[in-house]
């Protein structure tokens, strides 16, 4: 693998984890290149796999309280997620699809069990991705909620 990709992968959270750590998510990941609008998961699939953008960029769709489903975000390299879904086997609460051609590195959860076998801090590393991200979700599409329910949004105090 390439210096740039490794440089783009740990450009967000795998850059704060313990370096070999992140180098055996990173040696542990299959590679996938997703086309223009193509979903890379859907709401409600079961799939138990960390994503993180080597190339290119993803649409988060999000749904909050059974609304219609709203998109949140654009992320780009750097940016892992899955984290959820990874930590608590549950189904996908969010829909990702790719903005333009974008390439990711995809860790299933088998994959971080056997890095945590070799490194003891692997669960935690996923952890604080699990703490990360759902603060800034939230910071993304609490603007879009409260606007659509016409409770403002705008900020303030």
């Amino acid at each position: 693998m390439d210096d740039a990709t490794t440089r783009n992968l740990k450009a967000g959270w795998l850059g704060k984890v313990p370096s070999p750590v992140a180098n055996a998510f990173i040696d542990a990941g299959k590679f996938q290149t997703f086309s223009d609008g193509a979903t890379i998961y859907g709401f409600g699939q079961e799939q138990c796999c960390l994503f993180g953008i080597a190339s290119g960029h993803i649409r988060m769709w999000v749904t909050m309280n059974e609304q219609e489903p709203r998109f949140g975000h654009v992320a780009g390299p750097g940016f892992w997620f899955g984290e959820s879904e990874v930590v608590t086997g549950r189904p996908r609460i969010m829909e990702m699809a790719a903005s333009g051609e974008t390439r990711l590195c995809m860790v299933t959860r088998s994959d971080i069990d056997r890095v945590a076998r070799k490194h003891a801090d692997a669960w935690t590393s996923v952890a604080l991705l699990a703490v990360m991200n759902p603060v800034s979700y939230t910071h993304l599409t609490l603007p879009t909620t409260l606007n659509s329910c016409g409770c403002g949004g705008g900020g303030g105090g």
